[in-house]
């Protein structure tokens, strides 16, 4: 008897993090200048434990408090008790009503249609705001996995990082992919899908950095 199978899960790549000096960091342009237009942002990503008052997942705001720039991610600051999207630290703009659940992968989306602005946490809305924030600054520096400096590191693992300029994925409750992501229309990053190295990537605006320890797993 013969026979095969293929055994296939989200986090067959994904990017360590160990929360001391571990980031990647990428010259966007542009791409994460979403302006007053639809945007999505997702990622699937795994706690080392329970998330803390400042970590960041994704930080598009240059090297520094930059207006019309964008974060993703908890600060204490605006109260780090759930996931907050912001675009300076005074600046929240939506903020889950849970966080994600260590110790356990989970799916995390944020998207803006027209002025309507949702969260999403493994599919289910856990926050919602009406915006419309013009993200007009074109990023000369991001870093995912920490803040701009090498602040406020993240401690877990990162998979299939996806954003999208001038599409709204998510509109209502879905259930997350089970499958890698894919280069939709208007993808403008796809990566942390390698799991030979933390910076390939379908999609890339330019050159992924590995800092750190940062590596595919």
């Amino acid at each position: 008897v013969s026979g095969s199978s293929k055994l296939a899960k989200i986090t067959d790549g994904a990017v360590n993090f160990d929360g001391s000096g571990d980031y990647l960091s990428l010259s966007p342009g542009a791409d994460f200048a979403f302006g007053t237009g639809d945007f999505t942002i997702e990622v699937y990503l795994y706690y080392n434990g329970a998330p803390g008052q400042f970590d960041y997942l994704i930080d598009a705001r240059n090297s520094g408090q930059t207006t019309g720039t964008w974060t993703l991610g908890h600060d204490y600051v605006n109260d780090g008790s759930g996931l907050l999207m912001f675009s300076t630290d005074s600046s929240m703009l939506i903020k889950s009503s849970k966080n994600p659940i260590p110790n356990k992968w989970s799916h995390i989306a944020v998207s803006r249609s027209g002025t309507s602005l949702k969260m999403f946490i493994d599919g289910e809305q856990t926050a919602s705001a009406t915006n419309s924030t013009d993200f007009s600054t074109a990023p000369t520096t991001s870093y995912i996995g920490a803040r701009y400096s090498n602040e406020h590191p993240f401690d877990g693992f990162m998979s299939n990082i996806r954003i999208i300029k001038g599409t709204a994925l998510y509109t209502s409750n879905f259930t997350p992919p089970t499958e890698p992501l894919t280069n939709v229309t208007n993808t403008k990053l796809l990566c942390c899908q390698s799991n030979t190295s933390a910076i390939e990537g379908a999609v890339k605006p330019g050159t992924i950095t590995a800092n750190g320890d940062a590596a595919a797993t």
